[in-house]
């Protein structure tokens, strides 16, 4: 299964991964068992995400199941949800910016691909590879969303409830945005779909709707320290359970961590009651997430990449050597035909993901 994330780099950059955040946390219960599908985020201008959004919802009406797409819209930004779901509503669809779409399928539409073949990555960014038995299950159809209802005046209450990711400290965002990409899948696949309460409406002349947004609000943060972010995840797990979904086998808290081949935690998603999560992620612990995208952050995906680089190098040296230890002159010039496979030998080389780069595994 391949999950793919485009994100709007003309916005702030933590709108940007709040949009990432909200998106793959609203798909979490599209998945069968704990998602993993392969994962690549790329960052495109307001028009290329819209193009994209565009042909992902195409993609998916055709697909009758076996694809699913979720979008994040400016007018989902603020403190009061209902307020955003109120403006959102009133808003024409071609008024809208798209902050990020999000698609998941058993591969990647060309159209779609074609797209994000001109947009660019974080630099020293790797494509998370997952595993090969991810599947989607059945959407919800239509929502379904808990009625909770005040016991005198019948009013319908949402629960106070709360979601928290937590980057690791030091580590830079190209290390850390898959790692918040499987976490929120993962902390959004645990609970039982009503506490969830995704959002989903249409626009007046537009029949899409922007589904799988969870009503509770959803923050970014940064850790202060390794030992703090170790801290949040002890104590994440100690939180009150939400109502219990009878598939889990453990019902205390969700929290979600995502670490690195070294152990190390990337990234880490908290849901549950807002005082609980507020217990278990201390202010003097954290920092808003407001880091700024400098212009050496992204490179083209069609640049090559450094590993790309390095084994075209690598080739040289090798056949220098060669020529060396044989007596023979080295000649750099090379035949049509040797020319030609070099050639092919690094293009193909700038798509593919370095076998040497491990991916960081989910864990709760």
């Amino acid at each position: 299964m391949k999950l793919i994330t485009l994100l709007n780099r003309e916005v702030p950059l933590g709108k940007a991964l709040n949009a990432a955040a909200h998106m793959n946390f609203g798909l979490g219960h599209r998945f069968k068992g704990r998602p993993n599908p392969d994962v690549q985020v790329f960052f495109g201008t307001g028009a290329q995400v819209r193009e994209f959004r565009q042909v992902a919802s195409a993609v998916t009406r055709e697909s009758k199941g076996t694809a699913v797409f979720n979008d994040f819209m400016h007018t989902m930004n603020g403190p009061d949800t209902d307020q955003q779901v109120k403006t959102s509503r009133s808003t024409p669809e071609s008024k809208l910016t798209y902050l990020g779409c999000t698609f998941v399928a058993k591969g990647v539409d060309p159209r779609l691909e074609k797209i994000t073949q001109e947009c660019a990555q974080l630099s020293g960014y790797q494509p998370h590879v997952g595993d090969a038995e991810t599947q989607l299950v059945d959407p919800l159809d239509p929502p379904k969303d808990t009625q909770y209802k005040h016991e005198y005046t019948g009013e319908r209450i949402v629960p106070d409830n709360r979601i928290c990711l937590v980057l690791a400290a030091k580590t830079p965002l190209a290390k850390t945005i898959n790692g918040a990409v499987l976490s929120s899948l993962a902390a959004g696949q645990l609970p039982i779909p009503e506490e969830l309460h995704l959002i989903a409406f249409g626009h007046q002349g537009d029949d899409t709707a922007h589904g799988n947004i969870s009503y509770h609000p959803y923050v970014v943060l940064k850790a202060q320290s390794a030992a703090k972010h170790q801290g949040i995840i002890a104590a994440g797990k100690k939180m009150e359970s939400l109502r219990p979904n009878p598939e889990r086998e453990e019902q205390e808290g969700i929290c979600e961590t995502t670490y690195d081949e070294a152990k190390q935690p990337l990234a880490t998603v908290l849901f549950g009651l807002r005082q609980d999560t507020l217990d278990a992620v201390p202010r003097d612990g954290t920092r808003l997430f407001n880091d700024e995208l400098k212009k050496t952050d992204l490179v083209p995906v069609s640049a090559p990449s450094p590993q790309a680089t390095t084994a075209v190098k690598a080739e040289v040296k090798a056949e220098v050597k060669a020529k060396t230890s044989t007596g023979g002159m080295f000649n750099t010039s090379k035949s049509p035909d040797a020319s030609k496979q070099s050639k092919k030998s690094a293009k193909s080389s700038r798509h593919a993901a370095p076998a040497a780069s491990p991916s960081p595994t989910a864990r709760g």
